[in-house]
């Protein structure tokens, strides 16, 4: 047990529960993973592998990067791309003044991947592309703007550190202009989320070098996080990751993705009671995978 993490195990008549919460300072998407899948290993008593570079030679490796000419370069990119940036205008029920910031709540809804991933093939993207697509579609025509900035979420690691146990995940800006057409906005996002990551920094780099006395970089975000390995069964042992419901939304309005493998599960996170159930409701189902192509 630690400030950050706790295991605790539950004794009932006939079962043995295992619990692990985890503080997301500490552990992201793909730490989560990794737990899994050494707790499996050690559980059906195979040995664990060589342990991995710790997460301080990453801190190293990333104050070394932003002070390296590719650093400077990463630096100049994205002062052009807060230049004059979009603060996106979401119609609220409730104004921000009478609301209790930082207060929320979500909607989930399961669906199906497989249409998804034959739109993506078609399209040549990924999944996390077109959703994000989709995403960026219903943030423009909710708000009227055609230029948008929407906060991602990058993993932050590379080879290296893949198997290393830690907060990587990174926060990233990103600027969007919608099209006319759908085709075009996902080959746009292609476009940008890829430069995007190839010009990787620290987000509180960003904000606290670059982004000048403007507000906040973005008011909505969206991840897609893969946690299809993390429901496993062995004989009779069943794991799971269990997710809490949220009663705190950071943004005005955010998409969480799980990708499970057969199915995906969207969470809607927004700013309640600055907006209300019925209107996020009403968004939700517009932006759900299967409604419209």
């Amino acid at each position: 047990q630690g400030e950050t993490d706790d295991a605790t195990v539950g004794w009932l008549p006939e079962q043995r529960i295992l619990t692990f919460t985890a503080h997301h300072v500490a552990v992201d998407g793909v730490s989560l993973t990794q737990l899994f899948t050494e707790l499996l290993q050690l559980y059906k008593g195979d040995a664990l592998g060589p342990p991995p570079p710790p997460v301080r030679e990453h801190a190293a490796w990333e104050l070394e990067r932003i002070a390296s000419p590719e650093g400077q370069a990463a630096e100049r990119y994205w002062q052009g791309v807060l230049e004059n940036a979009p603060q996106i205008r979401l119609p609220v029920d409730v104004p921000e003044s009478e609301a209790r910031r930082f207060a929320g709540k979500e909607l989930c809804v399961r669906v199906p991947a497989a249409r998804l991933r034959a739109r993506s093939r078609e399209l040549g993207v990924s999944p996390y592309m077109l959703l994000l697509s989709a995403f960026g579609g219903l943030l423009h025509r909710w708000s009227g703007q055609r230029e948008l900035m929407i906060g991602i979420v990058h993993a932050g690691r590379d080879q290296r550190f893949e198997k290393t146990v830690g907060m990587f995940a990174n926060t990233l800006p990103l600027r969007l202009r919608i099209p006319a057409l759908f085709r075009e906005l996902v080959a746009d996002v292609k476009h940008k989320s890829l430069e995007v990551v190839a010009q990787d920094l620290p987000y509180e780099h960003i904000v606290q070098k670059l982004s000048g006395t403007r507000g906040p970089l973005f008011e909505s975000m969206f991840s897609y996080e893969r946690a299809d390995g993390r429901s496993i069964s062995i004989g009779e042992a069943q794991f799971a990751e269990v997710r809490l419901p949220r009663a705190t939304s950071l943004f005005s309005f955010s998409l969480d993705v799980i990708d499970l493998g057969d199915e995906l599960d969207l969470r809607f996170e927004y700013a309640h009671p600055r907006m209300a159930l019925e209107t996020a409701q009403r968004v939700r189902d517009e932006d759900r995978p299967g409604t419209t192509d």
